[in-house]
């Protein structure tokens, strides 16, 4: 085994209710076939094999394979945190997020080396949608052959919304948490807090005043 790369979703107990598609570039895909491996897919991931041994093939080391990771659940970006739904994508959305194997960490209790988002090395394309690149660095180093990378998703954060309907054009209605002293802990974020509340047009046509919590649902 060369590597193994598994996705962890906490949204789900079963790995195999996120499906995903590794897509290796073009550079990727042309040193695995030239070094002779083959690529297993996992429910949650993949594995990589190479042959053993590689007499004959060039091996040029150290390289880092590069693959881009598309979830098959066109809802993915909704559930998952960090991640750009494709109906919200617009010219200023974040570009794709990028785990890379440099700043993978060892987990000792199960012998996996978590790979963590590293911001400075995303890509310049924009409007990434809920797709994400892994570059796993191989080196000359046997230490570094055989290991499991894995990646962590969290479910994205869960707020309060609440909107009062009828006319409200007479009052100034607020939402105030029983119990809390900080009484902006449910407000208009796209107002000023002493801005009037936003409006926003509901299904069937009416208009109804939004106030959104400022912190997710524990």
């Amino acid at each position: 085994m060369l590597f193994r790369l598994e996705v962890r979703h906490l949204y789900f107990s079963d790995p195999a209710r996120c499906p995903l598609r590794f897509e290796p570039d073009g550079a990727a895909r042309a040193w695995l076939k030239r070094s002779g491996c083959v690529i297993r897919p996992l429910a949650n991931g993949l594995t990589v094999y190479r042959e053993t041994p590689m007499a004959g093939r060039p091996v040029d080391l150290p390289v880092t394979l590069s693959f881009t990771v598309k979830p098959l659940d066109p809802e993915f970006g909704h559930y998952s945190d960090g991640q750009v739904p494709l109906d919200r994508l617009t010219s200023g959305s974040p570009p794709q997020v990028v785990f890379d194997s440099a700043t993978a960490r060892l987990d000792p209790m199960v012998n996996v080396w978590r790979l963590m988002a590293s911001p400075g090395l995303q890509p310049a394309q924009p409007n990434a949608g809920p797709d994400f690149v892994v570059q796993i660095a191989l080196a000359e180093d046997v230490d570094q052959m055989g290991r499991t990378y894995q990646i962590e998703f969290r479910p994205r954060a869960i707020i309060w919304k609440y909107l009062l309907i009828g006319d409200w054009a007479a009052h100034r209605p607020g939402v105030i948490e029983s119990g809390q002293q900080d009484q902006g802990l449910f407000a208009d974020p796209f107002t000023d807090l002493a801005g009037p509340p936003r409006q926003v047009q509901l299904a069937d046509g009416r208009m109804a005043i939004a106030f959104r919590s400022t912190a997710p649902i524990t």
